[in-house]
């Protein structure tokens, strides 16, 4: 039996809300299910009891699936997130809906697909392809986008008026819970639920995202903080020094203290080593790795420049390594900056500015090539791609590399010119922004024009 535990002791804990006509259906991927983890099925009759199962829930869960959207909003609706635990929703797949029109069509070869209607297609679930290959005029009859698709009422409504119209002959519905009252009018309704292999695969999802994030919970993440010129004024005044860095460290406890961050500080000779777990990191003193909490506090707090490097990796080494990095990155920039070089190299930052890049700088053979053909480095490749990715255009001056990358306009026009050089970039047009002075180069960044190397 394969089975997922944290350690050796406990299976995660999933329960699943359901509306109580689908548990059935559960039986026969049941077993499976408690293979992946220790399972608890909260059935429910009617809508209004979502959030009263979610409050009364087990509190050593670690994840809740729900058996469809409609449950899954109706809680989002009652009760706001952040929420404490991983929640997901079972969904139909492509796969699942085109299995049930082909059955219906074996079982009734008469059908019509213009004479079907569906309650779950729409714009949020791409009409599940459907539009992709039929005419507009052979599609099915679904909702219009306006429509409540969290009330009952109205989606039982929506199949009432197309029967009672003769425009329909068979109605699907997502809603378990629908069926009945949809027999109850002489409706011929079906019930489209997940397959057993979209239930498992949503399981074992759930099951690695809980995984990760024990995981994440579990790792220390590292910050490198930094005053700027620290090193050189270390070596010429000793007593000036001793000062600054006992600021800073008082600056760091107080920001604990307000923001009720905890930390394991570390002085170094030139810096502070702050030890928090990855995810607070993330989560906390990042917020969403979007801006750094504490390099906006110590801007405000004291009259000097500090840097931050803040760094992950599977191993406290690796997040050393990281966060060293990363501070070489926040210190090459004008003005006070903080970075993040993610477990997965990304490179993030500088946090909380319009420049704000995000750098994957995994391994990547081409881009070695290409750099050693141009004559700058990969990183520097990887940043340039990103740049353009993030203003969502080829064309970019030096003035654009100047202020994402964080070097000077110099170095910025050097770096376009190996690239005009080498034919990955060529002037595409010249732009006069003030009445006098030389015109702004712009250049098509072309790295596709580059030979095969």
């Amino acid at each position: 039996m394969n089975t997922r535990k944290i350690g050796r002791e406990r299976m995660f804990k999933i329960a699943f809300i359901v509306a109580e006509h689908s548990v059935k259906r559960l039986k026969q991927v049941q077993e499976k299910l408690e293979q992946l983890c220790e399972l608890t099925v909260l059935p429910y009759r009617s809508l209004d009891e979502i959030t009263t199962l979610y409050l009364s829930r087990p509190m050593t869960l670690d994840a809740i699936i729900f058996g469809g959207e409609l449950s899954y909003l109706t809680l989002h609706k009652e009760i706001k997130g952040p929420y404490s635990l991983p929640m997901k929703h079972l969904d139909v797949t492509e796969h699942d809906f085109y299995k049930l029109m082909f059955q219906a069509h074996s079982a009734h070869p008469e059908l019509r697909s213009q004479r079907i209607a569906v309650d779950c297609l729409g714009q949020d679930n791409g009409f599940l392809g459907i539009k992709e290959i039929l005419q507009p005029e052979l599609l099915p009859y679904m909702p219009e986008e306006h429509v409540n698709r969290l009330s009952y009422d109205d989606m039982l409504r929506f199949h009432l008026e197309l029967w009672e119209q003769g425009k329909v002959d068979l109605s699907v519905t997502r809603y378990s819970n629908l069926v009945h009252k949809l027999t109850e009018h002489g409706i011929n309704a079906v019930h489209l639920f997940p397959s057993d292999n979209t239930i498992l695969e949503t399981f074992r999802n759930t099951v690695g995202e809980i995984e990760r994030l024990h995981m994440k919970a579990n790792r220390t993440a590292v910050g490198h903080v930094q005053v700027q010129g620290f090193h050189k004024l270390r070596e010429q005044d000793e007593p000036e020094s001793a000062l600054i860095m006992a600021m800073l460290h008082k600056a760091l406890l107080t920001f604990s203290r307000e923001e009720e961050l905890p930390f394991v500080a570390q002085k170094h000779a030139d810096f502070f080593e702050l030890l928090v777990s990855q995810q607070e990191m993330e989560e906390k003193w990042t917020g969403g790795l979007a801006h750094c909490k504490l390099q906006a506090f110590l801007n405000y707090q004291l009259s000097l420049r500090v840097d931050i490097g803040w760094g992950a990796g599977e191993t406290l080494y690796k997040a050393r390594f990281h966060a060293q990095n990363a501070l070489t990155l926040a210190k090459r920039q004008p003005l006070s900056s903080s970075f993040i070089v993610m477990e997965d190299d990304r490179i993030l930052g500088p946090l909380g500015e319009s420049n704000h890049l995000e750098v994957s700088y995994a391994h990547d053979p081409q881009a070695e090539a290409w750099g050693r053909y141009i004559g700058i480095s990969p990183l520097q490749i990887h940043k340039i791609i990103s740049v353009m990715n993030k203003l969502q255009r080829d064309e970019l001056s030096a003035q654009d590399l100047a202020l994402h990358l964080g070097v000077t306009l110099r170095n910025a026009n050097r770096i376009m010119n190996l690239l005009a050089e080498k034919g990955a970039a060529n002037v595409s047009y010249q732009k006069q922004e003030k009445l006098r002075g030389r015109p702004t180069k712009i250049y098509k960044l072309q790295f596709d024009k580059l030979p095969v190397l």
